[in-house]
């Protein structure tokens, strides 16, 4: 099992060099827009400390976080009665969600074969399938 957890740019491990979008996605031949998805994985606390709870652009800022804080929560724990992401919020979620795979070598984990406890499972719920499908 593997948990991973999204966090502030403050709580997390800092990259030795700053992974650009072409770095991090070689393997796909994709390079993301930064004016869209921002330089790279790694988010900074300027960029998500400003984002609040609202529906459009002109409300993250200063004149609604303490609001915003007190209803939804902060990055990146908002509360999901927020229904309304704007485009900077939704970036943030990804590229930190992106990150958080990353340092947890998410797809080394996934590529792992699974241990004789997982097949031992695998052959004891087959096992209660076949007795269920006999009972039928």
């Amino acid at each position: 099992m593997l948990f991973i957890a999204p966090r502030h740019p403050n709580k997390g491990i800092k990259m030795v060099e700053p992974m650009t979008w072409r770095n991090a996605l070689s393997d796909i031949d994709e390079d993301l827009d930064e004016h869209n998805w921002g330089s790279g994985p790694e988010l900074h606390a300027k960029e998500i400390d400003r984002l609040t709870f609202c529906c459009c652009e002109c409300c993250h800022g200063d004149a609604c976080q303490g609001l915003s804080e007190g209803m939804c929560g902060a990055f990146p724990r908002h509360s999901t009665s927020n229904q309304f992401f704007t485009p900077a919020m939704f970036t943030a979620y990804h590229r930190e969600g992106y990150r958080a795979c990353f340092e947890a070598k998410a797809v080394e984990f996934l590529n792992e074969q699974p241990t004789t406890a997982t097949s031992a499972d695998q052959i004891r719920l087959e096992e209660i399938v076949d007795e269920t499908n006999s009972k039928f």
